[in-house]
């Protein structure tokens, strides 16, 4: 799987998710890190076609890594009228993330494809 790297603004829709990332900030310290404001459509079709109740979404689960193979993870995104996530204290590096939607009776969505972000120098 690929994705292309960006320091702005990418938006893509996959599985009846859209994913957005905003530009990064920096947040000043001795060691800066950086945050990335994650942004998603909430999906109102099934992967069969048929109609999404935003009622019956439970939430989201944001997969995310780097280069650095020690920092990868999930967030958790409770509630179905979520939109966005601010991922925050991120070293400088390349990210990747992707989302699923995660029912009420604990099913998930297939997963968005990838994006990616430049942290940093």
């Amino acid at each position: 799987m690929s994705a292309k790297l960006l320091t702005g603004f990418l938006l893509f829709t996959a599985s009846g998710l859209v994913l957005a990332i905003d530009p990064p900030s920096k947040v000043a310290a001795a060691t800066p890190t950086y945050s990335a404001t994650l942004k998603w459509t909430i999906p109102v079709l099934r992967a069969d076609g048929s109609p999404l109740q935003v009622g019956e979404l439970a939430g989201y689960q944001i997969y995310y890594a780097a280069d650095n193979p020690a920092i990868s993870g999930i967030y958790n995104v409770s509630g179905g009228t979520a939109a966005s996530y601010v991922a925050s204290n991120l070293a400088a590096g390349n990210y990747y993330f992707t989302i699923s939607a995660i029912n009420i009776f604990g099913l998930k969505s297939a997963m968005s494809n990838m994006v990616a972000i430049r942290l940093g120098p």
